[in-house]
């Protein structure tokens, strides 16, 4: 009979290490010989005899060998023997979770030895605090010599370490294992790491016949394969005779080999990824296809903070994890792990140098630096090029024909700078800007618009061999550069806000005071050799703010709320119950007396089991009897600034430094205001009163010498017509009086007032002396005085509150004298339930003509069960006492019928023009009648539950019942195959029949064209699926409009995608359709997520390849 049994227990190794210390200042006696022989047992001692010692001490018997005689040596005094370095308690512990079986054998070693056996579901977990390292073990059998820390592990074993916040799996036949250090190895081991890639998460598989772990983390493979294929068979995978995992992102591999299937389609006889980076971090490419620049060699420096590692194209290889958040030091060429010198936080220093065998060199030197001097956030760069212009081909410029007798540097020829009238083969640029909590400020400058994007863009800072093989897409992709437009100068303060102490006036506030300067592009007109080149191109001062400032103040004058009633005690809803003397006790109830009466509490008897909390007195509510609350406050808000603008036309090159000013204008903008607010505090009334004056101005006080009359007086002109101001008043009560009846609370009552009391503004132009007329306007009781004056009232009735089913609403409103006559009565009904619902709107208005009711609008829906529904809406006009239309709808199971008879004009159709001729006067008739219908089925799954088909049928008949030749039928189906990880597939094929009034015989007839034959439907049908028989289908009158073919492969890591996309079209300059088609291809390996293509060809035979990844940025070459 087999014994079981589970040991549920943790075995906890703690490391009493060092001996006891020696007082210096005592003269130890000389040891006896029993003290000798103690001291030699105590060396020679064997670890069963040093746990039964410390047993029989009453010490801790626990840990290895060393830790038991170190532990002895230090109770006994003892110090020979140089104790281990003493540790904290509990820093490793081995915690057995389950066996079936356990016991010891005596291992024939020097120190008598033992190890634990343990069989039979084995899971014990070791956990390593100084390392914040778990590992977890799983397997049939395991051995455990506690002497020496080690462990072997047999039998389906499943070895789990956690390190931080990553997890690693692995399976095999047997491991060995050291607890001190994480030293093992493991026998036919895998492991599994998930890993996304382009938002699709892959498991990948690491096998290998060995996995040797090392002490200090490096882990070696021998005769490793690495996939990310379920099949087994895999369908690709990596072979390698030894793949080593070094440190975080240093990975190598010796003799790898891809494969896929049975293919090998790459060796690498030797390739390392090294985790540390050359200083200087350089980047080799070659373009790619619409990049002119050429090959390129680009290195980035950093003297503070480091870079952003990116994810190389191999990255699936780095076990270890990428190591990007390591901090690094420089040592000789390499940047490695350890701690740099002492820098401020989030600074970033670093120096550009790029070389293209096209465009020449490009230097620029990169900095953030915030806190610097106090400021939050401070940046600049600067930028030089000596770079070569290219063409519209992307290759050198060149004047003339190759010269062999010119030097190099004269064969091209090469961009030129600006500085003042000084011209330089170098362009160059500079850019600052900062802010604290009291400014901001932004200076740039560049030679042309083009600097700035050729020296920051289209860059990286991390190289790998993919890079040059082409794989790297973040690196080889080239998108066109930045132009700019225009550069800006700014110098603002951040705006600023001054409690004032006085109630009157609370708060003045600079929410604005800047100036600003834009220089925009223009044509360089000393530059006439390429239109390609930057230097074609400068900056010219175009508009300068100088100040810009605005200004916002405000108080109140007034602030006051209404008094309440006293405070009164509610005894009958709130009342506490231990404290109601009416409330009798219950018989069984003990009295609980919430008397300071300390005698019961925890310091002076035991503690009970539950400690009562602290009995509450009765609630008091503040009943609210009247009162009311408002303020007056006042604000001010002014705003000025001033504008120079310069005459860009003289700015011609920049040797002419020309900052002739057209115009200098300033502009005004301020507005007071005072508002008065009450409201009552239960309420039920409201008021507001605005007085708000507001001033616009502008003045064009420089006029440059260079402007004609008629552009002078158009200045002149546009000033006066933006100068007014304006005085308003707004008034607006509002009542509610039946806001303490909840069903209805919400109705009310409201009068707006706002009227103008005064005007200050621009009538016309005194041509006689080129002066402006102004007018002042005062309140005067017309209807320009008054722009609104209205009362409005509404009455919100909740029929069954508080039961949503039945609403009212009525509202009236009215605008009163000097307003024109414009009144409205309206009431709205609305009645709603699960099963249907209800609506219904009236409006009556009176706009000087009289009361005439708008169209009433109602509908109704009834709707028994999902499936099935009716709904009407229906438009009657109750001048003209007619229907308007007549829309109805119904729904059953996908079919939907609509039926519309509306106001519309009727048609006859004329037998000689064959066309249809439209009537004179409207009519209530039947317009239109349409059918649609919506349906998908979905077989159940087959092929062991792989597998499933659907088919989607759409129709729709749109039949216009006052023109019978259009009545258009549409049909499409859309059929899908879908297996599961393998294959989607969609075909959608829309069919359209223009001739459906010609199955009718009646209608065919009705047109009285002698001789018009009708058709048969269901030949139709036959002829246009007749697709054998081309003749039959010209004959069939279903036509295809469009069809759509989606087939998705998936093969586990691949996925390869066709489209297929054509339509009858009718080409520009043609009268006929031509079938128009699109065939698509993509192709896009996981693994490998830069390895991803996008094929196209069109109907002309043109193909075009484009990178996904970089839409809208297509290589097109035409052929067959």
């Amino acid at each position: 009979m087999r014994f079981w049994f589970v040991i549920v227990g943790t075995l906890v190794f703690v490391t009493w290490l060092g001996a006891g210390e020696v007082k210096d200042s005592q003269t130890l006696p000389a040891p006896s010989w029993m003290d000798e022989a103690q001291k030699r047992d105590w060396k020679t001692a064997s670890y069963e005899d040093l746990k039964a010692w410390a047993e029989q001490l009453g010490l801790n018997d626990t840990g290895t060998a060393e830790d038991l005689r170190n532990r002895l040596g230090q109770s006994l005094g003892f110090t020979e023997i140089t104790p281990a370095p003493k540790v904290e308690q509990n820093k490793k512990i081995l915690t057995i979770e389950s066996a079936r079986s356990a016991g010891f054998i005596q291992v024939d070693r020097t120190d008598g030895g033992r190890e634990l056996h343990l069989s039979g579901g084995v899971h014990l977990i070791f956990k390593d605090n100084t390392k914040n390292v778990t590992h977890d073990i799983v397997c049939s059998e395991l051995w455990y010599d506690q002497a020496l820390g080690e462990m072997t592990a047999k039998g389906h074993v499943v070895y789990t370490l956690i390190n931080g916040n990553s997890r690693d799996v692995f399976h095999g036949d047997s491991l060995t294992f050291r607890l001190s250090d994480a030293q093992g190895i493991f026998y036919g081991g895998s492991s599994t790491r998930q890993q996304t890639e382009q938002g699709v998460t892959l498991t990948f598989t690491y096998q290998g016949k060995t996995i040797k772990r090392s002490g200090n983390d490096i882990v070696v493979m021998d005769n490793g394969t690495i996939t990310s294929s379920p099949a087994r068979p895999p369908n690709y995978e990596l072979k390698a005779s030894k793949i080593w995992i070094l440190a975080p992102g240093e990975w190598g591999i010796e003799n790898a080999v891809l494969w896929l299937g049975r293919i090998p389609v790459f060796y690498f006889p030797f390739y390392f990824q090294p985790g540390d980076d050359f200083f200087f971090n350089p980047v080799l490419g070659f373009p790619g296809p619409s990049d002119p620049r050429g090959t390129y060699l680009q290195t980035t420096t950093y003297f503070l903070g480091q870079k952003k590692r990116d994810d190389s194209a191999m990255s699936f290889l780095q076990v270890a994890g990428s190591g990007g958040d390591v901090k690094r030091v420089q040592r000789g060429l390499f940047m490695v792990p350890g701690t740099p010198p002492p820098q401020p936080d989030h600074w970033i220093l670093k120096t550009t140098n790029d070389l293209y065998t096209n465009l020449g060199y490009l230097n620029s030197v990169y900095a953030e630096m915030p806190g610097l001097a106090g400021l939050k956030t401070f940046n600049w760069w600067t930028t030089l090029g000596v770079t070569r212009t290219l063409d519209a081909t992307g290759n050198p410029y060149q004047t003339s024909p190759f010269d062999p007798t010119l030097s190099p540097w004269s064969q091209f020829q090469w961009d030129q700078g600006y500085f003042g009238p000084w011209s330089f083969p170098l362009r160059w640029g500079a850019h600052v800007d900062g802010s604290n909590s009291l400014f901001t400020f932004k200076f740039e400058f560049y030679t042309d618009p083009s600097l700035y994007g050729q020296a920051f863009l289209n860059r990286s800072e991390n190289f790998s061999l993919t890079t040059l093989l082409g794989l790297n897409t973040n690196t080889n992709t080239y998108t066109l550069p930045t132009i700019q437009s225009s550069i800006n100068w700014q110098l603002a303060l951040t705006p600023q806000s001054m409690p004032l102490p006085w109630t009157f006036w609370n708060t003045l506030s600079l929410t604005r005071l800047e100036a600003d300067a834009e220089w925009d592009q223009k044509t360089n007109g000393a530059y006439v050799s390429s239109s390609t080149s930057p230097s074609a191109y400068l900056y010219a001062p175009s508009l300068f703010t100088l100040p810009s400032i605005s200004l916002s103040t405000g108080g109140k004058l007034l602030d006051f709320s209404g008094t309440t009633a006293a405070p009164t005690t509610v005894k009958s809803a709130l009342i506490s119950p231990w404290a109601s003397a009416s409330v009798p006790a219950s018989p069984d109830t003990t009295e609980i007396s919430s008397s300071p009466d300390n005698s019961n509490s925890p310091k002076s008897s035991p503690a009970p089991a539950l400690i009562l909390p602290t009995l509450q007195p009765d609630l008091t509510i503040d009943k609210t009897v009247s009162g009311s609350t408002g303020s007056l406050s006042w604000t001010y808000s002014p705003t000025w600034r001033n504008e120079t603008r310069y005459d860009t036309t003289q700015w011609v090159q920049p040797g002419q430094m020309n900052w002739a000013v057209q115009t200098q204008q300033w502009f005004l903008n301020q507005t007071a205001d005072v508002n008065y607010q009450q409201s009552s505090l239960d309420k039920t009334w409201s008021l507001s009163e605005d007085v708000n004056l507001s001033q616009l101005g502008q003045k064009t006080w420089v006029l440059g010498s260079g402007l004609t009359p008629q552009q002078v007086l158009l200045d002149q002109q546009t000033d006066a017509s933006n100068t007014q101001i304006q005085v308003y008043q707004t008034f607006s009560p509002t009542v509610n009086p039946l806001v303490g009846i909840p069903a209805l609370a919400q109705s009310h009552v409201t009068y707006n007032l706002k009227s103008r009391l005064w005007s200050h503004s621009f009538s016309s132009w005194d041509t006689s002396s080129n002066t402006a007329i102004y007018q002042d306007s005062y309140w005067d009781g017309t209807p320009d005085s008054v722009p609104i004056n209205n009362v409005t009232a509404s009455l919100n009735w909740v029929l069954l509150y508080p039961n949503p089913v039945f609403n009212s609403y009525l509202a009236w409103s009215n605008d009163l004298n000097p307003r024109p006559t414009n009144q409205s009565l309206s009431w709205n009904f609305a009645a709603n339930q699960d099963w249907g619902s209800l609506t219904s709107t009236l409006t009556y208005r009176n706009i000087g003509n009289g009361w005439n009711p708008d169209p009433w609008v109602a509908n109704v829906t009834w709707k028994p069960f999902t499936n099935l529904s009716f709904s009407q809406d229906y438009t009657y006009d109750l001048v003209d006492e007619k229907p308007q239309s007549a829309i109805s709808t119904l729904n059953l199971w996908g079919l939907q019928t609509r039926f519309t008879a509306q106001q519309t004009f009727p048609y006859t159709f004329n037998t000689v023009s064959k066309s249809w001729t439209q009537g004179t006067q409207m009519d209530f008739l039947d317009s239109e009648l349409d059918f649609t219908w919506n349906n998908t089925w979905k077989s159940p799954y087959f092929w062991k539950g792989r597998a499933y088909t659907s088919l989607g049928l759409n129709a729709s008949w749109l039949i216009n019942l006052q023109q019978y030749t259009q009545m258009p039928l549409s049909v499409s189906y859309t059929f899908n195959l879908a297996i599961s990880r393998f294959l989607d597939v969609s075909l959608t094929h829309t069919f359209t029949n223009n001739l459906m009034y010609m199955y009718f015989p009646g209608i065919v007839q009705s047109f009285g064209v002698a001789g018009l034959p009708t058709r048969n439907f269901f030949t139709d049908v036959a002829n246009s699926l007749a697709l054998w028989n081309p003749s039959a289908l010209q004959q069939g009158a279903f036509k295809a409009s469009s069809i759509a073919l989606n087939v998705t492969h998936y093969m586990d890591d691949w996925q390869i995608q066709l489209n297929y996309q054509a339509s009858p079209q009718i080409p520009v300059g043609s009268t006929q359709y031509q079938w128009v088609s699109t065939l698509t291809f993509l192709i896009q390996w996981y693994p490998f997520p830069q390895v991803k293509a996008n094929v196209q060809q069109n109907n002309t035979g043109q193909w075009s390849v484009q990178n996904p990844q970089t839409p809208g940025v297509p290589y097109t070459y035409t052929g067959s």
